[in-house]
């Protein structure tokens, strides 16, 4: 399986390189079968979707399965093709991101209100979800393991504080590491998020 994400690489020499990644794909799929994975294509550059577009162009009769994941407002010119299907993935209704939820962390007492911000915040989207879930893991505001995690420390400061705008959109890549990684921490928070929160996924840091 090949997984790959929006990358960046010099764009000098992206139709030769776009050209020539896409055509060692189809060579690769004749040896065996061969699974390609993108992710999070709303946030896909320029020459990325230059071999994105040049790989789905070139399916058709390979042994290729692409999968691609992306948000509503990313738009592609594949749906005519006739090799394409969609898998709409609608939000999940409360009780079902509860069930999700329990699953990753668990049932500790302590973490009901996380669970509650976090289907409030991520509006019920199973990827947010997902992701807050690993980020909070990552960075150690809740501990323990996979369906028995608990709180690091209490979430009411959190609970309390003032809400700031925020929005999953792409960080942006001028801002560099520094300002790349509070971008990512607030996209997978959800739309609203408290400052104390954001603070305690990036593990204290400002």
């Amino acid at each position: 399986m090949t997984r790959s994400g929006p990358c960046s690489t010099p764009s000098s020499a992206g139709r030769p390189r776009s050209t020539a990644c896409a055509g060692s794909s189809c060579w690769q799929s004749r040896v065996r079968p061969l699974l390609v994975v993108f992710e999070n294509l709303h946030w896909i550059d320029a020459e990325t979707q230059t071999f994105l577009n040049r790989l789905v162009d070139g399916l058709q009769g390979t042994r290729i399965l692409l999968l691609v994941n992306y948000r509503p407002e990313y738009r592609h010119g594949w749906a005519n093709k006739t090799y394409y299907g969609q898998v709409r993935l609608d939000p999940l209704a409360p009780e079902s991101a509860e069930a999700l939820l329990s699953t990753l962390l668990g049932n500790a007492p302590d973490l009901l209100p996380l669970k509650s911000l976090l289907i409030e915040r991520t509006q019920g989207n199973p990827f947010f979800l997902e992701e807050s879930t690993r980020t909070l893991i990552e960075t150690k505001v809740v501990v323990g393991r996979r369906g028995a995690f608990h709180l690091a420390s209490p979430l009411v400061e959190h609970s309390r504080a003032r809400h700031g705008a925020g929005h999953p959109g792409r960080p942006h890549r001028s801002a560099g590491p520094r300002g790349e990684a509070p971008a990512q921490s607030a996209a997978v928070i959800g739309r609203e998020f408290s400052l104390p929160l954001l603070q305690a996924v990036m593990g204290g840091k400002r």
